[in-house]
């Protein structure tokens, strides 16, 4: 009769905390695109490749290995999720400079991402170009 009580609050904490709910695919989707970003942003180009296609794993950690690239924020600006698609297009701003220059420069990336198995995968990355603004003379 006593060990009710412990059961109980046993019970009680594993479903506050979560614990045996599998996550969502939209949370499995946010996971990774902030982990990889994030991964990116850092220079941890070995976590970042976790996140790509095996088979475009080596050319990443290739082409970034001597990189002189350096991002200094990132801003995920929107992310259109197609769950029956099992896939999803993300919108990311860049803010970087490549060394020796400290100029900043933005870049925007389209980044579309699928489900494959058990994880979102980044399968392909376009920079958007950016759109000229028109000048207004004031005369």
């Amino acid at each position: 009769m006593k060990r009710t009580p412990w059961l109980t609050l046993l019970v009680g904490l594993l479903l506050a905390t979560g614990c045996g709910v599998p996550a969502t695919s939209g949370e499995k989707l946010r996971t990774s695109v902030l982990h990889y970003n994030e991964s990116y942003r850092w220079g941890k180009y070995y976590t970042a490749s976790l996140h790509l296609e095996l088979k475009k794993r080596k050319a990443f950690l290739e082409s970034t290995i001597d990189s002189k690239v350096r991002v200094t924020e990132y801003d995920i600006r929107e992310v259109i999720h197609n769950s029956a698609k099992k896939e999803a297009y993300v919108i990311v701003r860049y803010n970087w400079y490549a060394l020796p220059s400290l100029r900043v420069h933005t870049s925007t990336y389209r980044q579309h991402w699928k489900y494959k198995d058990t994880a979102w995968l980044l399968v392909d990355q376009m920079q958007l170009k950016r759109k000229k603004k028109k000048r207004v003379s004031l005369r």
